[in-house]
């Protein structure tokens, strides 16, 4: 067989059937699972390939099909949205809707998911169609640039390190992520003044996709 028949041959691909999706979707289902809970134990690293677990399932364009677009279910399900929403008159540009800030005494402060944090009763969590969990602008920092889940999944799977990295760095990821563009610090007699010792875009990661499996297994039970 020469080089040109080898090259065709390797070529060929046929569509996957639903069961073969569905079997896709358990997978990276427990992806999320496992990479959450590893994050959940201190491995904060693993926001990385979280970032693109999340991509594979629910990025939608010409040349990439989400695997929630490919089951044909992206359009009817709803997601579960725990953001805490702007609010209307605060002076403060930086708003943190997916992460808090946690405070240790004589350690400092970091950013964490607010899944385990009580919502405040002006945001419970609720359940949205797909484009206005995916779209909506949930973060800003004290320079106005403003953040939605797509933005940060895309920018921590594309640019940073989920499955590349840019050889530059944007400087709206680095003004979050590396110079406390969120403007918050933390002061007491024994650490004195200092900023959070992480940015807000991976626990943020680890918050939507705590969102997505929720809302994956909520939509498919027999996926779990």
């Amino acid at each position: 067989m020469g080089r040109a028949s080898q090259r065709k041959k390797k070529a060929q691909a046929r569509r996957r059937d639903r069961p073969a999706l569905v079997r896709k979707l358990k997978d990276q289902l427990q992806l999320l699972h496992v990479l959450g809970e590893a994050f959940d134990s201190g491995q904060r690293v693993v926001a990385y390939p979280l970032a693109t677990a999340i991509r594979v399932l629910a990025h939608e364009t010409s040349s990439s099909h989400g695997l929630l677009g490919q089951l044909g279910e992206v359009s009817k399900m709803l997601f579960l949205d725990t953001a805490v929403p702007f609010i209307p008159g605060n002076m403060l540009k930086a708003h943190s809707g997916l992460v808090v800030l946690k405070m240790t005494s004589g350690v400092g402060i970091e950013w964490v998911p607010r899944k385990d944090v009580p919502p405040p009763p002006y945001a419970m969590p609720h359940d949205v169609p797909f484009q206005a969990w995916w779209r909506t602008e949930n973060t800003s920092d004290s320079e106005g640039t403003m953040w939605s889940r797509q933005r940060m999944v895309l920018s921590i799977a594309n640019k940073e390190g989920g499955a590349h990295i840019d050889p530059t760095q944007p400087l709206d990821i680095r003004a979050i992520e590396e110079e406390n563009s969120m403007g918050w610090t933390y002061q007491d007699p024994i650490v004195k003044d200092q900023p959070a010792s992480n940015g807000p875009l991976l626990p943020s990661i680890r918050q939507i996709a705590y969102e997505l499996e929720l809302s994956i297994t909520k939509y498919f039970p027999t996926a779990t």
